[in-house]
Formats: structure tokens, sequence, C-alpha cells
């Protein structure tokens, strides 16, 4: 049985890299693209809500689908319409054919 997906936007991976600044000799993490891949999007219902500084945070899982990669790590991240999402998990579907990637969404600032 063959499994097709409308993969209509595109998400960039992300993988922390540790480099070390310039002026102070620090070791700094920094985020670098992995890939530019083609995926489809669909958001979860459940939201997660937490409270800082008398705000309450809302923040929604989303599940990107995308073609097989053998490359993800769940310390990896994604970011889509300049937003960040951490990866909580994935999962294959299929013979290696997709990667369900669900994701929750960092925080409400853009990505840098």
């Amino acid at each position: 049985m063959a499994v097709y997906m409308m993969l209509d936007k595109f998400i960039s991976l992300q993988r922390a890299i540790s480099t070390t600044n310039a002026n102070t000799g620090q070791k700094v993490k920094a985020w670098t693209q992995v890939a530019l891949i083609r995926a489809s999007e669909s958001t979860g219902t459940t939201s997660k809500e937490k409270e800082t500084d008398n705000q309450i945070i809302a923040s929604q899982k989303i599940t990107f689908s995308i073609r097989w990669r053998a490359d993800i790590n769940s310390t990896d991240r994604i970011v889509y319409d300049n937003q960040i999402y951490d990866i909580l998990n994935f999962h294959r579907i299929g013979r290696k054919a997709y990667i369900n990637i669900v994701c929750i969404e960092r925080d409400s600032s853009p990505a840098a």
C-alpha cells in the first residue's frame, strides 16, 4: 500500500552547534540549518499552558510530515513560518517512506 502526502510547506531542520565567541572566548550555542525540507503540517488539538511572570503562555502541538530522513534527532528543532518548534518525538510511516515529527512551539518570539 502506497502512502502519499501533499508536501506543500517548507520547514527548516536546525541543529545546535557549539561555537566560540571571538571577543570573550566563551563557548556559545548556535543553531545551523541542516536542511530545508518540504513538509505537510497538521495542528494538534491539544495545547500546553504554563504560567510565567503572572502570564499564561499557551503553546500548541503541531505535526510535520516529511519524506524519510535518517539524520533527524530529538535535540534538533524545526523553524516554520518564523516560529521555533521543539521536537517532542518522531515516528516512521510505512517502510521508510515518511516521518511524522511531533513538535511544540518554543515560545512566541520569532526565530533568529
